[in-house]
Parts: C-alpha cells; sequence; structure tokens
C-alpha cells in the first residue's frame, strides 16, 4: 500500500474512532468534501500543513499516519532514494546521485522548515539515519518485522542541536547578539530550547545556547543578516566570518561600481 492510501486509511480510521463526520472534517481544515474524500482514497497527496491540523484535531501524533495500524509490529521499509548512506549521515547539502536501494527501520517521522524526513536505523550502516522524504523515488513495506528500540526518543536525538542534520561537533556555549529590533522575534521563535536571554539593553541583547553548531543552526543565525553576531566561541565566529568573507567576494564588484 502506498503513503497516501495509509494516510487516508489512518485518517478515515481516526474519523470512525472520534464518530467525526466528512463535512465536520473538510470544514477544519478548510478544504471540500471531495477534496478530503480523495485524501481519504489516496488519490490524491495531502500536504504538511493539513496532515498537522488533522493530527491536531485528533490529539494523535504524526507518526501514527504513516504506518499501517493493522498490529502492533513495527515493520522494515526498503527505501529507494537518491541520498546515499554516508550522505544521509552527514548531510549538509542536497546534491543529487543514482537511486538506490537501503533496507531502513523506521523510527520517526520529522516535519523541518516545510521538509519531511524519516528518521530510521539503516541495515546497511548499522545506525540511525536521516532520510529526506522528498528525495525519495519508492518505499515499500517488507515482510520482516523490528523491534522497536525502548530508548529511543526522537525528542531526545534531536534536543543538542537545530533542525535536522546532526553534528559531531562538541557541545558548546555559544553567544549570539541580536539588535533590537530582532530580539522579540528571536524570544518568540527560539533557535534552540536551550535559549536564554543573558543580557538586555536599549540597542541589543545577548542570547546564550547550550548545544552542537550544526549546518542548520548556523544558516538561523545567518538568516538575521546584520542584525546577528556571534560572539563565542571563537570558532564559530570565524567560520561565520569566512562564510561571510566568500559572500562579499561574490558581489564586491558591485559594491565598487556602487
Amino acid at each position: 500500500m502506498n503513503t497516501e492510501k495509509i494516510i487516508g486509511k489512518n485518517i478515515q480510521s481516526k474519523m470512525i474512532e472520534k464518530n467525526v463526520s466528512l463535512t465536520e472534517l473538510a470544514q477544519y481544515i478548510d478544504v471540500t468534501r471531495q477534496t478530503l474524500t480523495n485524501y481519504l482514497k489516496g488519490t490524491s497527496t495531502i500536504d504538511s500543513v493539513k496532515l498537522m491540523k488533522i493530527a491536531e484535531y485528533f490529539s494523535t501524533p504524526l507518526d501514527d499516519f504513516f504506518f499501517e495500524q493493522n498490529d502492533s509490529k513495527s515493520y522494515a521499509l526498503l527505501f529507494r532514494t537518491s541520498l546515499n548512506e554516508e550522505e544521509s549521515k552527514n548531510s549538509e547539502g542536497y546534491s543529487m546521485n543514482d537511486y538506490e536501494d537501503m533496507t531502513v527501520h523506521p523510527y520517526s517521522i520529522r516535519l523541518f522548515k516545510r521538509r519531511w524526513y524519516l528518521i530510521g536505523y539503516s541495515e546497511y550502516s548499522k545506525g540511525v539515519r536521516i532520510y529526506m522524504l522528498d528525495r525519495a523515488d519508492d518505499a515499500r513495506m517488507l515482510g520482516e518485522s523490528f523491534d522497536m528500540p525502548e530508548e529511543f526518543d526522537a525528542e531526545a536525538f534531536f534536543e543538542e542541536f537545530n533542525g535536522v542534520h546532526p553534528s559531531r561537533s562538541e557541545k558548546v556555549c555559544v553567544k549570539v547578539k541580536f539588535l533590537a529590533s530582532k530580539r522579540d522575534l528571536v524570544r518568540t521563535i527560539p533557535l534552540h530550547s536551550t535559549q536564554k536571554e543573558t543580557e538586555t539593553t536599549s540597542s541589543y541583547s545577548v542570547f546564550e545556547y547550550y548545544l552542537r553548531p550544526n549546518f542548520d543552526f548556523k544558516q538561523e543565525i545567518l538568516s538575521y543578516m546584520d542584525s546577528a553576531e556571534v560572539l563565542e566561541p571563537v570558532t564559530l565566529r570565524r567560520e561565520l566570518a569566512s562564510v561571510l568573507l566568500d559572500m562579499y567576494k561574490l558581489y564586491r564588484s558591485d559594491l565598487i561600481k556602487a
């Protein structure tokens, strides 16, 4: 059964369990009855925002919609993806490759920046890997089951870094200075769960983070452009300075003309 049909079947099961009508749910996620019917049949692909609203409506984990609920066993997937094992282990970019098959024990699904990721154990590399679902060409459930590790906790797995790309760097205290014009945004949407505001003046605020600085965290800081400055550690400050210098070189000729 393909992913769309599995999701549709699980939504339908929740509707029956909670005695929710087609009209009620369609109105809640702001679609027509026909569109919702197509989701339930698996003939249309539901977008991530609407699926999250349905999960919220039924107060159920998002993961429950992606796997068949016919028994309590967990089954391995034959996952066909263009991201090879080495990339999925260290991915900080999105280069394309030939598709290859790999057997994965699916643990969890995560949404980050409007992109779905599968977290699972790879039989090939004997470790937990992260796969971008939009890079998958196909996924088939295999007959072999596996025992879900009791010690695996998806939230704990991601708590040491920002986003979804793991980092081998050491956990450090990162201090970032944000201009006053951006601090309310940073307060409202923290860059990480460890965020603490340690200094506040009329012109800026300093926030501290205790994490492994990974690709996603660096991107987040750079997205604030000239409104954010890394104060510590020096190694991260210099790394971002190098990135900004390379960017300057790209636009230097335009600045000279101006």
